[in-house]
C-alpha cells in the first residue's frame, strides 16, 4: 500500500498543484512543479520510494519564471486516486494534506491576518457543497470570493479570516513547517 505521506502528496495534488498523467502505454504518474526547490526537495522525500526525477527549468509559464518539477514514479494506484470523488479525497485528507494543500495553493495575507485558497479550478458549487462543510468540520469558516475577470470569466477562492479559522489554518501548516513558506 501507499504510505500514508505518499497518499497525501497525491491527493493534496488532486486539490492544489499535482497531476495525475496515464500515458498511451498506460503508465500513470504525477507530476508537481513549484518555484522553490526546498518544497520539490520536502515532497521528494514525503514520496520516498515513489520518486522518480526532479529537474529544473529556467524559463516557465506566462511570467518565464524558473521553475522546479518533481515527477514520481509509475504506479497503478495512481488511477484509482485519480478517479475519486472530490468528497472521497477530503474524507482522505489528513492535516498534512491540508498543509501541502495551502502551500501548494494558499496565501496569507499578512496585514489583515486572513488565508486565501486559490480554489477556482473548481465550480462554485462544489465549494459550497464540498470544501465549505470539509472545512467547517475543522472549526475554519471560509467564505467564498469570486475575482471578475474583463473578459467574463469568475474565478473563486475560499477566504479564511482572522476570526473564522486563520489560526486554525497556521496551527497545522506550523505542524509541517517549510523555510520558503514561513509565512
Amino acid at each position: 500500500p501507499l504510505s500514508e505521506s505518499q497518499k497525501q502528496i497525491f491527493l493534496s495534488g488532486i486539490l492544489g498543484d499535482g497531476c495525475i498523467t496515464t500515458t498511451n502505454s498506460n503508465s500513470t504518474y504525477f507530476t508537481t512543479n513549484c518555484k522553490f526547490e526546498e518544497y520539490i526537495d520536502y515532497k521528494r522525500i514525503l514520496l520516498g520510494n515513489l520518486f522518480k526525477s526532479k529537474k529544473f527549468q529556467e524559463i516557465n509559464g506566462y511570467c518565464k519564471t524558473p521553475i522546479y518539477i518533481l515527477r514520481s514514479k509509475s504506479d497503478n494506484r495512481l488511477v484509482k486516486l485519480r478517479n475519486m470523488g472530490i468528497e472521497e479525497v477530503l474524507n482522505n485528507l489528513t492535516e498534512l494534506g491540508i498543509a501541502l494543500w495551502f502551500y501548494d495553493d494558499g496565501s496569507l495575507h499578512k496585514n489583515n491576518l486572513f488565508y486565501n485558497l486559490n480554489t477556482h479550478s473548481f465550480s462554485k458549487d462544489v465549494q459550497e457543497k464540498y470544501f465549505i462543510p470539509f472545512f467547517n468540520r475543522l472549526g475554519i469558516y471560509p467564505s467564498l470570493q469570486v475575482e471578475n475577470k474583463k473578459d467574463g470569466r469568475q474565478f473563486w477562492y475560499l477566504r479564511i479570516g482572522k476570526f473564522s479559522g486563520a489560526d486554525k489554518v497556521s496551527a497545522i501548516l506550523e505542524k509541517y513547517p517549510i523555510a520558503c513558506y514561513s509565512y
